[in-house]
């Protein structure tokens, strides 16, 4: 019961030394009140998509060479492309209007990205690392994917149904510092599908 009351007093003395601050602040503090308005802006869609198939593996099936490897980040020496497919429902296209989607791309757990957005295993024997390109619909005008800068790729949806989207992964050194020595070279990327 004693400790209970001496916590009363200190938050007594406490909320009092607050009051006290504050009356002597608010006459020297000029008073003026303005009117704000709030506008909230959105658009509402009833369409959703979705991933089609939840993991994905690209395989270089073709020997890989160290001595061929390049540290240019837009080296094609060695370079697979592959499509992300995901579905799309319930939009609505009769005003010919198209739905602004995005996909975040993340390093997954294992993988770490350097400041040029080279991935690579966090343990990386290999001293290689993959870079993740962007394609256009027709699989051409590639862009590199800005992981560190949150890997947002912005698209329109055009249709329902099952989609695809381009990207390519080519293989490269990890920096110039050190030689590629053999061995086996896995990374990973998070691919989500957000509506803005």
């Amino acid at each position: 019961m004693f400790i209970a009351d001496r916590y009363v007093n200190v938050f007594t003395k406490c909320h009092n030394i607050i009051l006290t601050i504050l009356v002597l602040l608010l006459p020297m503090a000029k008073l003026s009140y303005a009117q704000t308005t709030l506008e909230v802006i959105g658009s509402v869609s009833k369409g959703t998509c979705s991933v089609a198939v939840p993991d994905k593996e690209v395989v270089f099936s073709d020997v890989i060479l160290t001595r061929n490897v390049k540290l240019s980040l837009n080296d094609k020496t060695y370079v697979k492309p592959f499509t992300f497919n995901y579905s799309c429902e319930d939009f609505d296209f009769s005003n010919n209007a198209t739905s602004p989607f995005m996909m975040k791309i993340t390093a997954a757990n294992g993988t770490s990205v350097t400041q040029d957005n080279r991935l690579h295993p966090a343990n990386n024997v290999t001293h290689a690392a993959f870079i993740l390109s962007s394609c256009d619909n027709d699989k051409k005008n590639c862009e590199i994917v800005d992981v560190n800068s949150g890997g947002i790729i912005n698209f329109n949806i055009e249709q329902n149904g099952n989609l695809e989207k381009h990207f390519e992964v080519s293989i490269v050194k990890l920096d110039s510092s050190q030689e590629l020595t053999p061995g086996e070279l896995v990374s990973s990327v998070d691919i989500t599908l957000v509506q803005p």
